[in-house]
């Protein structure tokens, strides 16, 4: 699990955009702190953001979107997988700090990533890029396991 999340990491974990998320900070709603210049959060202050119900449907809808979109592409020019796990008996911060790390380290991938903790037990990972990718990734989740 990760000792702190920065913007990057948030950004990756609920889909909102770096403006939304920089308003929430300017709002108090997401607190952290600033060190050398860099926002960090811990996973506590994430977890309470993200179970904000000012904040909930926002980054429900951005969750959704990316199934939906994908399921309206219809004129895809290579191969694309959308996968969404749900991992019950799974740390959610474990879990959301593997992905994170995960994508990452991969860099130049173009690995979309989504999360939730539904009703704050079961986490829920929805990856959304190109099939070799997509299960690298998953193979890499079960094999650290």
């Amino acid at each position: 699990m990760k000792e702190f999340y920065t913007i990057a990491d948030i950004l990756e974990i609920t889909g909102l955009s770096d403006r939304t998320i920089r308003h929430y900070i300017s709002q108090n709603m997401l607190c952290g702190k600033k060190i050398s210049g860099v926002w960090q959060f811990s996973a506590e202050q994430l977890v309470n953001f993200m179970n904000d119900p000012n904040v909930l449907p926002g980054i429900r809808a951005k969750k959704n979107a990316l199934v939906y979109d994908f399921l309206a592409q219809n004129r895809r020019t290579e191969p694309e997988m959308c996968l969404m796990v749900d991992l019950p008996g799974q740390d959610s911060q474990a879990v959301s700090s593997f992905f994170c790390d995960a994508i990452n380290a991969v860099g130049d991938a173009d690995i979309h990533f989504s999360f939730d903790s539904l009703g704050g037990q079961t986490p829920r990972v929805i990856l959304k890029g190109q099939p070799q990718q997509v299960m690298k990734l998953m193979q890499q989740f079960y094999a650290a396991e």
